[in-house]
């Protein structure tokens, strides 16, 4: 499959500020792509402790006899290309 890239333009304002992450292990899915993003693309610092670890997207099949099936359809990767399953963002300073 190939590789689809997705740019936002802005300010750049906050490109120069110290920044850290604060998670822990209630800490998932979008909250984990985004620090996992910025630690990989800008080096941000992760402190606290591993996050969730929900790196699947799931999708719901319902079947004609009233049950339902979920399917695991796509995987978050990192920039780094790790994948965010199980693992979490990691790299934590504690």
């Amino acid at each position: 499959m190939p590789t689809q890239n997705y740019k936002s333009d802005g300010s750049g304002d906050l490109d120069t500020m110290p920044m850290a992450i604060l998670i822990n292990g209630g800490s998932a899915s979008a909250a984990e792509i985004l620090s996992g993003a910025l630690h990989d693309d800008r080096n941000i610092p992760l402190v606290g402790e591993k996050s969730f670890g929900k790196g699947t997207v799931q999708q719901l099949f319902n079947l004609s006899d009233g049950s339902s099936l979920k399917i695991t359809v796509a995987h978050w990767i990192m920039p780094s290309g790790r994948i965010l399953d199980y693992d979490g963002s990691c790299r934590i300073i504690r």
